[in-house]
């Protein structure tokens, strides 16, 4: 069976915000010695920690996420043809901030995703195969983002903000449609940390992702407006002398859309993901981080699709060095 280019569309850039979004949640913890003290917090995507004037942080996190997907349609004789399908994305980002400011109040930074994606009607198949060469994988650099972190209040040091825009770099409209990565994102990001001893540390962070609508004048067609909301609470703990530190948490994402009828906005689908992150931290500038994502709670409000929340895999490898 054939699946429609627009429901595939749709699953894949509801894909892709939630990904994006569960990986700007995650926490990654260096050590808990004090927001004052240089590398002490490292987060995916976004740091309580400003860089001081001159600092350089670079950073890769890549991920792999797949998942059944259950696609029913009907037919033109009215019966209902259903089959499950696998979809997997593979996530790379690059990211490079630099410190500007004496006071560590602000820092500005750019960033480089790279998106691969497999639809593969054998859904027992495994989600690495979206790294081969298969004929059936789609890739390619997908979006460039400028971002900015921000301190806003003096008297709050532990409250930290973050705002990215990306722009879609992807070699042509039918490349961005298979990638789900066709429309500009401006995104805003908050993190509280606190330190609550020497061996404990705790974070909170919320975001939001909006998708600008989008025209393509190849087919005519338009995507609207998409939000992504996310909410996640971590508690760091140093298990070995600032060398080793386990991360254990939940997080929330979900995805929303204007409706095309109404003013009212529209669930497309959202989970809740128990959270496990393991850090490493090698010498005082370097820091290697795996984390994996184990979903309480995933679902579609699409009518023609349901993903199978047993099916769920994320996987994240992260490394980050402090200059």
């Amino acid at each position: 069976m054939n699946v429609s280019r627009r429901n595939i569309w749709i699953i894949l850039w509801t894909a892709v915000l939630f990904a994006v979004a569960h990986s700007e949640s995650s926490a990654q913890t260096l050590d808990t010695e004090g927001l004052e003290s240089e590398g002490s917090v490292f987060i995916d995507g976004i740091s309580p920690v400003i860089l001081g004037s001159g600092d350089i942080e670079i950073s890769n996190t890549s991920s792999i996420v797949s998942y059944w997907n259950r696609v029913r349609l009907i037919n033109l004789s009215g019966g209902v043809i259903s089959n499950t399908y696998r979809l997997s994305l593979f996530q790379n980002r690059t990211s490079i901030n630099y410190g500007f400011s004496n006071n560590r109040r602000w820092d500005l930074g750019a960033e480089i995703f790279y998106l691969r994606r497999r639809w593969d009607d054998e859904a027992k198949s495994s989600p690495f195969k979206v790294l081969s060469g298969n004929e059936l994988n789609k890739g390619g650099l997908a979006y460039l983002g400028l971002k900015g972190r921000a301190q806003p209040f003096a008297s709050l040091p532990e409250l930290t903000l973050q705002a990215t825009l990306r722009i879609p770099v992807a070699n042509g409209n039918q490349l961005r449609r298979e990638l789900g990565a066709s429309s500009v994102q401006f995104s805003l990001f908050s993190t509280y940390y606190k330190t609550l001893n020497y061996g404990t540390s705790f974070l909170i962070q919320g975001g939001w992702i909006f998708s600008f609508p989008n025209t393509f004048d190849d087919t005519n067609t338009k995507s609207r407006a998409n939000h992504t909301l996310s909410l996640g609470g971590f508690t760091a703990i140093n298990l070995w002398g600032q060398k080793i530190y386990a991360v254990p948490g939940i997080s929330y994402s979900g995805n929303f859309r204007k409706s095309a009828r109404s003013s009212k906005i529209l669930q497309l689908s959202h989970g809740v993901f128990g959270e496990i992150i393991l850090q490493f931290q090698v010498g005082s500038q370097l820091s290697i981080t795996l984390q994996q994502s184990y979903p309480f709670l995933f679902e579609s409000y699409s009518p023609t699709v349901e993903f199978e929340r047993r099916s769920f895999s994320l996987s994240t490898l992260g490394i980050r060095g402090l200059f």
